[in-house]
């Protein structure tokens, strides 16, 4: 039997919180106590309860027990001890945990155990667990995996049509299961929810859950094996037999028995009085009948307008597995469903699932399609606070813009860019400050047109000029920000200030293009003194990347005087340098592929500007060998740069 200890908020009691199964070996337990402490330091970190295995190896081996079906989350925690422990049980499958209704979410805390780790259990999905970062990647992803309390109370009041309870031996789980697929295959049963013991809770009272279960439930239905009959030892009856049966009998509610496996009909009907007909598994016509007579909660009040967003609901449900069977298959019809008929809440979902890989294959461009969905759905709507709200998070914090000018949709990306303006300029919050600073970031991903993907139809000088006209009417609307500096005023005013530079840099103006990348890098320190998460110092290495390869260049400008040339090298070489660790901290923390590529670029850069020529070739092979890290993990990425890193051998 598996034991556990819990870990809750404050020491709260584990009762009705989603249950998190970290998964750490025992010279891991720390490391697993301190992940549990940043999950639950959250505000809403209340709603969680993380769990540790007292005896953890037992897991690999049991964890089919109740005791794990019981869990929503299964975060193992990925080390060497973790890896070293797997080997010894070949049978042990992540899938296999996932099919009992959990979701799977490893943690790995290096990126150089992602090649065991895939030799041993293949392209199941990891969240990188960074020392400096230990938990909010975590946090981030068990905000996407777990329904939100406000979530499952809509699901709870307005997502079913009938409430079932099922009744069935423990050792019958996987007929249970095939029963309420077809219950819910049926046009009857599509909308039902469907009680079984796997949503009992740890550390409540089982008998009194289930009392409270069948209850509140219209109608039970009895999976029928010859395991019904089955007498333990001590001669008492099983649970089912002794207590769930005569309970729904006592209590009046209608049961309706699916036969999942052939049994002698009269003995059944001999130790269950007043038996109703049975239903073979299999004859939906005549369970479509059964559930037909079953009274319908009319408690959602479904009409024709609010049918999609319940769509939806139902969606949510089967992706977690909330009061039905985990069933992601129906979940995505479901979600496609309500997508389709302009729920942006589903278009969202499965964004969130296909870039993730979450219960199905990893795909980049149908998450783009989603993606792109959600925000045609919002700017279709009248505008208000909430819709530019998700507007805006959609194109460029879950990098919509980005992602459409990579793949060659530069025309999108600038005409959505434009509806969030437009959106911004037609709606009049009290406090339009935040949304000046949207409308800043809007102009630059307008104006943000290299020439190796102009806007078509225009020649390089008019998509120069362009640039310019964005950045200037950005500059214009964030001097109109009359909010805190925090952060993201900070870095909306470095972008300013990049994109001057890259304009003047353009023109071969590279004095100017050097003093505009100055003051950029000086606004995203502010930046960064106020908020230093991923994405900022993701942004201040990017800009000291290019502040070092502008001093560079200044350093060929004629008629410098040698020791200048020498100090612009020398401020190269200490930008690198700083470039090269942020980078190396980030590549710690997720191992990204433009942060591997940009990697290497640095040490290219450093390579060009050292004086020594053999720490030039040493930088050289520092830049190879991380593109050599790059293309074992990613095939393919990265030939540019390496390119670029032979011609400089």
């Amino acid at each position: 039997m598996l034991r556990f200890r819990y870990i809750t908020k404050a020491k709260t009691s584990p009762r009705g919180k989603d249950a998190i199964l970290i998964h750490a070996m025992p010279k891991d337990t720390a490391l697993a106590e301190q992940i549990a402490d940043a999950i639950l330091e959250e505000n809403d970190g209340i709603r969680y309860a993380c769990w540790l295995a007292e005896e953890p190896e037992k897991v690999f081996s049991e964890y089919t027990e109740p005791e794990m079906t019981r869990l929503h989350i299964y975060l193992p925690l990925i080390t060497e001890h973790y890896l070293e422990a797997a080997e010894w049980y070949p049978d042990f499958r992540m899938e296999e945990v996932s099919a009992q209704g959990l979701f799977v979410l490893p943690a790995i805390l290096s990126p150089s155990l992602i090649p065991a780790y895939t030799k041993r259990f293949g392209n199941i999905h990891v969240t990188m667990c960074g020392t400096s970062n230990i938990g909010d990647d975590i946090r981030k992803q068990l905000h996407r995996l777990l329904i939100d309390p406000q979530m499952k109370e809509r699901i709870t009041r307005s997502a079913f049509r009938r409430r079932l309870f099922l009744s069935y031996r423990k050792k019958d789980k996987n007929e249970a299961l095939k029963i309420l697929k077809a219950i819910h295959d049926t046009k009857e049963g599509a909308a039902a929810e469907t009680w079984y013991d796997d949503f009992l809770i740890p550390g409540r009272d089982f008998n009194e859950e289930i009392s409270k279960a069948m209850a509140g439930s219209e109608a039970v239905v009895l999976s029928v094996t010859p395991n019904l009959m089955e007498i333990h030892p001590d001669g008492e009856a099983n649970y089912v037999r002794a207590h769930e049966y005569p309970d729904a009998v006592r209590t009046g509610k209608p049961v309706i028995p699916v036969e999942a496996v052939k049994v002698e009909r009269e003995e059944i009907k001999s130790a269950f009085p007043d038996i109703p007909s049975f239903i073979r598994l299999g004859d939906q016509e005549l369970l479509e009948d059964a559930l037909k007579r079953i009274p319908e909660d009319n408690a959602s009040g479904t009409t024709e307008e609010k049918e999609p967003y319940i769509t939806y609901l139902l969606g949510m449900a089967f992706y977690m597995g909330f009061r039905v069977e985990k069933d992601v298959e129906r979940a995505l019809r479901y979600l496609e469903d309500a997508a389709g008929r302009s729920v942006p809440e589903a278009a969202e979902q499965l964004f969130i699932t296909y870039v993730e890989g979450y219960e199905a294959t990893r795909d980049t461009a149908e998450a783009l399609r989603w993606q792109v969905r959600a925000f045609e759905v919002y700017k279709n709507r009248e505008p208000d606070e909430h819709t530019i709200t998700r507007m805006k998070q959609i194109l460029f914090d879950e990098g919509m813009a980005g992602v459409l000018s990579v793949n060659g949709r530069i025309v999108e990306s600038n005409e959505y860019c434009q509806d969030l303006i437009d959106a911004i300029d037609t709606f009049e919050p009290e406090d339009e400050s935040k949304m000046i600073i949207w409308k800043a970031e809007a102009l630059l991903n307008q104006g943000d047109i290299d020439y190796g993907k102009p806007l078509p139809n225009r020649s390089d000088e008019e998509n120069l000029q362009y640039m310019l006209k964005m950045t200037k009417e950005a500059e214009e609307s964030l001097g109109d920000y009359y909010g805190d500096e925090d952060d993201y005023y900070w870095r909306v005013s470095s972008m300013i200030q990049s994109s001057y530079s890259e304009y003047e840099r353009k023109r071969n103006n590279l004095i100017r293009a050097n003093q505009y990348m100055m003051v950029a890098v000086k606004h995203m320190r502010q930046s960064l003194q106020t908020l230093s998460n991923y994405e900022n110092r993701y942004k201040m290495a990017q800009m000291l990347t290019n502040l070092s390869g502008s001093r560079y260049l200044l350093s060929f400008e004629k008629g410098q005087p040698s020791v200048m040339q020498q100090n612009y090298r020398g401020d190269s070489v200490k930008f690198s340098n700083e470039a090269i660790q942020i980078y190396t901290q980030l590549y710690d923390e997720r191992k990204e592929p433009s942060c591997v590529d940009n990697l290497a670029l640095c040490y290219l850069n450093k390579s060009l500007a050292v004086s020594d020529r053999s720490e030039a070739k040493a930088m050289v092979q520092k830049g190879l060998e991380v593109i050599a890290m790059l293309e074992n993990d990613y095939p393919g990425e990265g030939q540019a740069t390496k390119q670029k890193l032979l011609r400089a051998m």
